[in-house]
């Protein structure tokens, strides 16, 4: 047996891991990757084919082809007519990817800022700044991350394996920094349809994702210490570019109508940019009244502010339809639009939109050259066939319907667990809901508390640009399978029940069924 297995190949010990926050495709190019860089596989030696390789290890063939195809590009592999896939025999020049050394943190851990005493005041003060957890576990109920593992796979290799095949010459030099014009169309056809956006391919920009979005518009429009007005509570990830431009945060409340404008305006005196989420406010969900709408494009009109306007999960509402997006009443073009495919899809897909009055694209359109020139051609090509295919509509409707399924279940979980009384109506829209906690408890305490024992859910409060009595847990609903919604009721009611009692360790404790608010 023990020369069977020296003798085998070193495929055969390969093992996909569908629990990994990798996504398969990752998994079998890393594998045979790292298994040439640590010379496991010589060069010259043939590969299996992706079939067998597909078959052996029940992947979908169109995984395997494509993470080939990315061994192939990089030159780690060659394919030869009438012998098939063998490792390239040249290697000299690539990089060799050998694993760290034990106790050796990988160079992907992020750098403390107090170990970066060179860099440039703004940039330390990006640094401090948090991120967005990148490791993803079964009880990860982080707000606004999909359903990845409802991801059309299948769908997006075919159209993938289409476009390589069609060997687009063409499209593998340097491209439109405005991005691939019949992604635009599509884009434009989407927003007509879906948002009542009336938005020509040449007022749109395509993006690596609504983060990318924002440093453009910031880039654009503002001088170091400019005033940005931005919702409070409301998303922390915008506090990076403001920051990294210079510019002053000019919190101004929420409330159930929204962004209180008259607040933001007295508040905001002298603002250059508002940076709003006016069709379901993030983290609260409120959705800005009509009143309030006209309200604030007045106030831009009046005192000359530009208003970008994140519409970052408007495709998931559960009753009714929404309001007409901001942009669409805006009579004066005044409101930039921002679109994501990041909570449609996933976040590593990195396209997203700006929908921008003609007047600032051409500044848009340079910066965008000068930053990154464009996302990748491949991506921004699928993406344009997945929508004209009608796949992108489909997929949307399966969300909805997905995603209802889910928020249902973890409500259903919190009624039984916390009783009804204390237990969350479930949302209309979006993809998280927030928990209220009884009197007294720390919403940060609980937060930090429910991640020793595995649910991993942020606190309201951090969302909090200044003092407010704001407390809860924000609960995505959209990643977790329906059947473990009972296990996150009952570890959250064990750790509040738990600071309830004052007891040290609340997981051992008998439950309470019911919390008092």
């Amino acid at each position: 047996m023990s020369s069977l297995n020296a003798s085998a190949p070193v495929w055969t010990i390969f093992a996909p891991d569908r629990s990994s926050e990798d996504s398969l495709q990752d998994q079998v190019y890393a594998f045979f990757r790292d298994a040439i860089a640590e010379g496991r596989l010589r060069p010259g030696q043939r590969l299996p084919s992706t079939r067998g390789l597909a078959r052996e290890n029940r992947l979908g063939r169109g995984t395997i082809a494509i993470a080939f195809d990315r061994l192939l590009a990089e030159g780690y592999i060659e394919t030869r007519p009438g012998v098939g896939t063998l490792v390239a025999e040249d290697l000299a020049d690539l990089p060799m990817v050998m694993p760290p050394s034990p106790g050796v943190e990988p160079e992907s851990k992020f750098v403390a800022e107090a170990a970066l005493p060179e860099a440039s005041g703004r940039a330390r003060s990006v640094g401090a700044l948090p991120l967005h957890d990148p490791a993803p576990g079964p009880l990860f109920l982080n707000p606004g991350y999909p359903a990845v593992d409802a991801f059309p796979f299948k769908t997006w290799a075919r159209l993938a394996s289409q476009f390589w095949r069609s060997e687009p010459a063409q499209l593998l030099g340097y491209q439109d920094p405005q991005g691939y014009l019949p992604l635009r169309i599509a884009i434009s056809e989407y927003l007509r349809t879906a948002r009542g956006i009336a938005a020509t391919p040449d007022r749109i920009l395509v993006t690596s994702g609504s983060q990318q979005a924002v440093d453009l518009v910031t880039r654009a429009l503002l001088e170091p210490g400019d005033k940005v007005c931005i919702e409070d509570p409301g998303y922390i990830g915008l506090k990076g570019a403001i920051t990294a431009s210079g510019a002053v945060l000019a919190p101004a409340p929420v409330d159930e109508q929204g962004l209180i404008v008259a607040e933001a305006r007295r508040k905001g005196a002298g603002t250059r940019l508002a940076i709003v989420t006016p069709t379901h406010q993030f983290p609260t969900g409120a959705m800005l009244s009509l009143a309030r709408r006209l309200e604030l494009l007045r106030w831009a009109a009046d005192e000359d502010v530009w208003l970008l306007e994140d519409d970052y999960d408007s495709e998931f509402r559960y009753e009714g339809r929404p309001l007409s997006a901001l942009h669409s009443l805006d009579p004066d073009g005044r409101v930039i639009y921002a679109g994501t495919f990041s909570k449609v899809l996933a976040p590593a897909i990195r396209l997203g939109y700006l929908v921008a009055p003609s007047r600032l694209m051409p500044v848009l359109r340079r910066l965008r050259a000068h930053v990154d020139r464009h996302p990748p051609i491949d991506s921004q090509a699928v993406l344009a066939r997945f929508i004209d295919e009608g796949h992108f509509g489909v997929h949307v409707r399966r969300m909805r319907l997905l995603y209802r399924e889910r928020r249902d279940a973890l409500v259903a979980a919190l009624h039984g667990e916390f009783g009804p009384r204390a237990s969350p109506e479930p949302p209309t829209s979006g993809m998280h809901l927030t928990l209220a906690l009884p009197a007294g408890i720390s919403d940060v305490e609980v937060s930090a508390r429910a991640l020793a024992v595995g649910v991993k859910c942020p606190p309201l409060s951090a969302y909090c640009q200044t003092a407010t009595s704001r407390s809860g847990l924000l609960l995505g609903f959209a990643n977790l399978d329906p059947a473990l919604a009972p296990q996150v009721a009952t570890r959250l009611g064990a750790v509040i029940a738990g600071m309830q009692t004052g007891m040290a360790d609340p997981v051992s404790t008998p439950q309470s069924n019911t919390v008092s608010i």
